[in-house]
């Protein structure tokens, strides 16, 4: 296909400019929401505010549409991110008509839609926004990797009152103890969120080192937010962001992979003897490798893990359904301790997971092996951008393209790591920053006319 040129006449119109402000708004808000007097304080606001960005942004498409007298103008923005979208909505749909409970799935078919309108509208609206976005979007990964930080080092927890530790500890501890560090929420949920959340930002701002503005600020909210990573004690975002860190490296130069080789691991070996409750973490990683205690090492999942495969093995091409899991996950559970009773007391006694904690396992079993490929073959597809150029007798937009290809290949790394322990694309924060970043950086790297 012959590529246009990727200027356009005349500004971005009304209902454009109002897309960009509440895109970028959200991105800048949804991680800061939260409210006390909700069950969950942290993951159910987030997801309403989500909820609003969708309406906000669907009223404005079909102002856009309206306009052009084109509903398909939206999908013409970037070719290959259209056609995955077209794919994860017509496999959504299908699975839903399919599954084992079609009420659920419903509602989980409707998120994913309007996860993918918002994806849909920051690549169309990428293009008219300059590299420096991603510095305001770090602006609430630094107030969260602060608070993060105040949490774990006992200085100030303002979530955890003294009624609450004398409630778990007993009476007469007046102060936070090192067990109370386990309540490190941030403004995200618990540490797996922020550590989640802050591993994707610290990514993003790798990225924009070597802009010409702001390379002071980046460079302190990049190591930053990288310590910050780094004691919130998941593993999965340590090696998520070191994942990602080295494919920063790697596309740099080679000198700077033999950089990272040396001084990432002297960081993290630095951040564990200085922060205790990391080294416990290590320690206790450890000794469940040395002693073959798989449940431990997998951090008490290896039951939800299991029972995501026994619904794949059962549903191989539909899956049980979107948003299924949780439904389908105790008689599930319970087939596999009758079939092998040494699952019984694995993992945390009573905990009824509604997620797998791994969200390829989780794609399988809720869409089947066709939803796992796209999935994949999406992450694939992002990753690829790092190393597509401007085709010939067209410029590259030199600081924007610089900045989607230097962050196209880390983002989906990172995120492909995390996704192994962790279910980022069920915390509204990750998912919807994923969409932004991604979005963005599909409309940097692209040389389709809209």
């Amino acid at each position: 296909m012959k590529s246009a040129p990727r200027h356009q006449t005349g500004g971005p119109t009304l209902p454009l400019r109002l897309l960009s402000f509440v895109v970028v708004g959200a991105a800048i808000v949804i991680p800061l929401i939260f409210s006390p007097g909700m069950k969950d304080s942290f993951r159910t606001p987030k997801e309403l505010g989500l909820r609003l960005e969708v309406f906000l942004a669907l009223g404005l498409v079909a102002i856009e549409s309206v306009r052009r007298f084109d509903a398909r103008w939206l999908f013409r923005t970037d070719q290959q991110a259209s056609w995955f979208v077209l794919a994860i909505l017509c496999w959504g749909g299908l699975t839903t008509l399919l599954s084992v409970n079609r009420a659920i799935s419903v509602a989980t078919f409707l998120r994913i839609t309007g996860l993918c309108l918002l994806f849909l509208v920051t690549v169309a609206i990428g293009r008219s926004l300059p590299a420096a976005v991603i510095v305001l979007i770090l602006m609430p990964a630094i107030v969260n990797g602060g608070l993060l930080l105040l949490q774990e080092s006992g200085i100030w927890n303002p979530f955890i009152t003294r009624e609450l530790i004398e409630s778990l500890f007993g009476p007469g501890k007046r102060d936070v103890t090192i067990e109370a560090q386990r309540y490190s929420t941030a403004l995200l949920g618990n540490t797996n969120d922020a550590g989640g959340y802050l591993s994707l930002c610290a990514v993003a701002a790798g990225a924009l080192i070597g802009m010409r503005r702001f390379q002071r600020s980046i460079l302190l909210g990049f190591g930053f937010l990288s310590i910050s990573v780094i004691l919130s004690r998941s593993l999965s975002a340590i090696a998520a962001l070191i994942g990602g860190l080295f494919a920063l490296a790697f596309l740099k130069s080679r000198r700077w992979v033999l950089t990272a080789v040396i001084t990432l691991p002297l960081v993290v070996v630095g951040a564990s003897t200085l922060s205790r409750p990391l080294k416990n973490r290590l320690r206790q990683t450890r000794a469940a490798v040395l002693t073959g205690n798989y449940d431990a090492l997998l951090s008490n999942r290896l039951v939800p893990f299991i029972t995501a495969l026994s619904m794949a093995r059962d549903h191989p091409w539909s899956g049980v359904g979107p948003g299924c899991f949780t439904y389908e996950y105790l008689p599930y559970r319970l087939h596999a301790e009758a079939l092998q009773p040494s699952l019984i007391g694995s993992g945390e006694v009573g905990v009824m997971f509604g997620e797998v904690h791994n969200d390829y396992l989780q794609v399988l079993a809720e869409s089947g092996i066709p939803g796992l490929a796209i999935f994949v073959a999406a992450l694939f597809a992002l990753a690829k951008r790092s190393f597509q150029r401007a085709p010939a007798g067209e410029k590259d937009r030199v600081e924007s393209e610089l900045v989607g290809r230097r962050l196209s290949l880390p983002l989906a790394i990172t995120f492909s790591i995390l996704a192994i322990g962790h279910f980022p694309l069920e915390v509204a924060a990750e998912a919807h920053l994923l969409s932004f970043l991604a979005g963005v950086s599909i409309a940097w790297t692209s040389h389709e006319s809209s």
